[in-house]
């Protein structure tokens, strides 16, 4: 802790000591309430997840009988002292804390009040920067304006040892990142009581200006050293960054042929300028197989196997076999070939030839193909891509509605296509996320070469989290458009918009939504939009329900009447967390609908 708070450790224990005496001989009182009265500037929540002595949740009581938290002197001067700290902490010096305790005899209980003074915070005034020697001054300079731009604390702001902590530690890597390794900083606080504020001064020895030495690599025992060396995006002499180090060692990793890989800078005492650096590697194992067996309301019972191989004719190249059968999909033989690093660090090339079924209330198709893409990394959070695919379908007429009103339609046909694709993943969760976004762009040409209908097709995925007090917040919106470029306006039954179902509006079974022949059968559309909110709630170790609407509806045509025809449905699900994703169960009613039916929906993975 940076603010002095000596002085308050006294008057507290004289406060507990007179306060819980009554208690000293009963035993077995439970805590009932807690409440804090005064905190104008920190949340009741926030001070609560600080105390030891707080009432149990619903579900907690439950398990325990009813039984709430036993009441202890001992834990009730440790939260008192802790709440005290934090508060000095989050700058008011000043803070007084007193507490009530209401004691109910009858049911051994004690309810808790915590009465705070807050007293006014220190906030920041200046902050200066100095240097204990002439040298590499413009450079230090440019680093410390740097660092000040991102700073937490600034100029009016309340002193918080989080936020200094953070800054202290924003600057020390903003001088590792231009070669000032073995920098030293010191700091002090000029506080003034009188005006609540304070200077914070940073004193920094650079020491020397450092760059990258010899690189040295172990535990590779198949993969060639130089195919790592081809990762590593810096040289010898460069200078020093850690971010060049980070970066390196996810380019490495991204080869997906190690299971482990771990670089590190060989600092000496006697601080020599050239930095050397060590690679260690734990290679992957060369045959893996993963199965999975499941049930789904939608795609019933299903399972599936991935065999990958690595080092698939000798470097970093890998070769995966995967296997799926379900109701929706009765085969799915997928081939997959990857050179990774091809051309650059972050690119890679693939081949994918493929075979499945799908198995739809709208249709029935057999599709066999090849698949051709080259992706490619840019930065963390941004992938980019080109797909050429070629593929022979075989429609079974029978399956799709409104088979007679379409001349064009013919039971075997050819798609030539290149999609076009970018997406952006900040998400903090690869199954469950609460922050971040997850947002992706395609864009489909079909046409090209020997291909039997021709048309575009977009899609815009827009996936945001935001964390919440006890709550994340998902919201989603997916728009799409398919335009024919034929005079028959025929689409290829499989590409058209489908909506309603798990992973879509919920209040609707899969498909259920958008035009219909006169057999009440889906066709599918054209165009395609669709929003959903939800509130999911933690409420016990794996535990967690949600609360959400979902909205949207598909259109023969361009997008039709949205806001008569555009249609809602709220519900409630559960969720159980799982080492592969959340098992989810939703329940969903249509609203401003004759449609009154509940839905409901058991599938693995949240619904976005």
């Amino acid at each position: 802790m940076f603010l002095d708070s000596s002085s308050a450790k006294p008057r507290l224990c004289l406060i507990i000591l007179l306060l819980t005496y009554p208690l000293w001989a009963q035993e077995n009182y439970r805590v009932r309430k807690v409440t804090f009265k005064g905190n104008e500037t920190i949340a009741s929540d926030r001070l609560s997840a600080e105390m030891t002595l707080k009432p149990k949740n619903g579900l907690e009581r439950l398990r325990d009988k009813g039984k709430g938290v036993p009441f202890s002197e001992p834990l009730l001067q440790a939260d008192l002292d802790e709440l005290l700290h934090f508060y000095h902490q989050e700058g008011f010096t000043q803070a007084d804390v007193r507490v009530d305790l209401q004691i109910n005899d009858k049911k051994k209980t004690v309810e808790i009040v915590y009465h705070i003074e807050e007293g006014l915070p220190i906030r920041v005034m200046e902050i200066h920067f100095s240097t204990k020697s002439d040298s590499f001054r413009e450079e230090l300079t440019k680093a410390t304006d740097k660092a000040r731009s991102a700073f937490k604390l600034r100029q009016g702001s309340r002193f918080r040892d989080d936020d200094f902590n953070a800054d202290l530690a924003r600057l020390k890597n903003d001088l590792v990142d231009i070669g000032f390794v073995y920098a030293d900083i010191d700091y002090g606080l000029d506080i003034d009581q009188k005006t609540r504020s304070t200077d914070i001064h940073y004193a920094i020895d650079s020491g020397p200006i450092c760059h990258f030495g010899d690189v040295s690599i172990s535990g590779n025992d198949h993969v060639a050293d130089a195919i790592i060396h081809r990762q590593i995006s810096f040289k010898q002499g460069d200078l020093f960054s850690r971010q060049e180090i980070d970066k390196s060692q996810e380019q490495i990793y991204s080869l997906n042929v190690f299971q482990v890989v771990s670089l590190q800078a060989n600092l000496v005492e006697s601080r020599k300028a050239s930095i050397p650096v060590s690679i260690r590697i734990k290679e992957a194992p060369r045959f893996t197989n993963k199965f999975g067996v499941g049930w789904g309301q939608e795609d019933r019972f299903r399972t599936s196997m991935d065999t990958q191989w690595l080092r698939f004719l000798g470097g970093a190249r890998r070769l995966n076999l995967l296997l799926k059968y379900s109701a929706l999909e009765p085969y799915n033989i997928n081939l997959r070939f990857t050179q990774p690093a091809f051309l650059s660090p972050t690119a890679s090339f693939g081949l994918n030839p493929f075979i499945r079924r799908q198995y739809e209330t709208s249709y029935d198709v057999h599709r066999r193909g090849l698949n051709v893409y080259l992706q490619r990394q840019i930065g963390r959070i941004l992938t980019t891509g080109i797909t050429y695919t070629y593929e022979k379908v075989k429609l079974d007429t029978t399956s799709i509605g409104a088979a007679k009103s379409q001349p064009n339609l013919t039971d075997l046909y050819n798609k030539s296509s290149v999609t076009l694709g970018v997406a952006q993943n900040s998400t903090d969760d690869i199954f469950s996320p609460s922050k971040g976004a997850n947002n992706s762009l395609t864009f489909k040409y079909s046409g090209i070469g020997p291909s039997t209908y021709h048309y575009t097709k977009w899609m815009i995925d827009l996936r945001h989290y935001a964390s919440l007090p006890r709550a994340v917040l998902g919201a989603r919106l997916k728009v799409g458009e398919i335009n024919s470029m034929d005079a028959g306006g025929f689409i290829p039954v499989e590409d058209r918009f489908y909506s309603g179902g798990a992973n879509s509006i919920r209040g609707w079974a899969r498909h259920e939504l958008g035009p219909r022949d006169e057999d009440e059968k889906p066709i599918g559309g054209n165009t395609l939009l669709e929003a959903s909110l939800e509130f999911r709630i933690p409420i016990i170790g794996s535990l967690a329900s949600a609360i959400f609407w979902d909205g949207g509806n598909v259109w023969p045509g361009h997008f039709g009447d949205i806001l008569n025809e555009f249609n809602h449905s709220v519900g409630l699900g559960l969720r159980f967390r799982t080492p592969i994703g959340p098992v989810r169960f939703d329940i969903a009613k249509p609203v401003y609908n004759d449609d009154k039916h509940i839905r409901w929906h058991l599938t693995l993975g949240e619904a976005f």
